[in-house]
């Protein structure tokens, strides 16, 4: 009896320890709205590794990891993303939505904050990065994701980067020429110093 007890502890021991999953499926469902009394729940679905659990996304955020070389010889960290409120479409279902565009660029010693609007499925939060290319231009990523709808919004996003302190001046530092939205060269403006 006691050896029936010792396998079936071994094997229930065993399937706990070998036979997980290895990825981990997480739905998350919260109240976004902010008037009292009123319920408007977004759910998003994320799939992750179970040993990653600290990479959870949710609602519009940074995508870390992504593309980081590319900034390095920048002295350049995307720190934060503000994302506005959907805004009404004022017509733009029968105009295939407004055109992407940067509103303002704000350039300090330690910061750079980037303002944009465009026009996406209004039930959609937004996975933003940045990229650098060749031409020492930042590229401002984003992969829209959620539950698709029947309508469209304009939203704004600010990127909100600051620069790496060198007071010891090790690295020579590239200077960024010009900001755009993903590979879009009609939203080219360049960064006034």
């Amino acid at each position: 009896m006691t050896r029936t007890i010792l396998v079936i502890a071994f094997i229930f021991s065993y399937l706990g320890v070998f036979g997980q999953s290895y990825q981990d499926t997480v739905f998350i469902r919260y109240n976004d709205s902010e008037e009292y009394g009123k319920i408007d729940y977004v759910t998003d679905t994320v799939i992750l590794d179970i040993f990653r659990r600290e990479n959870l996304l949710i609602g519009t955020t940074i995508l870390t990891g992504y593309g980081m070389n590319e900034y390095y010889d920048y002295g350049l960290e995307l720190i934060k993303i503000t994302k506005s409120d959907c805004q009404d479409d004022g017509g733009m279902r029968a105009y295939g939505g407004m055109e992407a565009h940067i509103n303002s660029i704000i350039l300090t010693d330690s910061t750079l904050t980037i303002d944009i609007n465009f026009s996406s499925n209004c039930c959609f939060d937004f996975l933003c990065y940045i990229a650098v290319d060749t031409a020492d231009i930042l590229q401002l990523e984003l992969i829209e994701y959620g539950t698709n709808c029947a309508c469209l919004c304009c939203f704004g996003l600010t990127y909100h980067l600051k620069f790496w302190e060198d007071k010891d001046n090790l690295f020579e530092r590239k200077e960024i020429k010009a900001v755009m939205i993903g590979d879009n060269r009609k939203t080219l403006k360049e960064i006034k110093r």
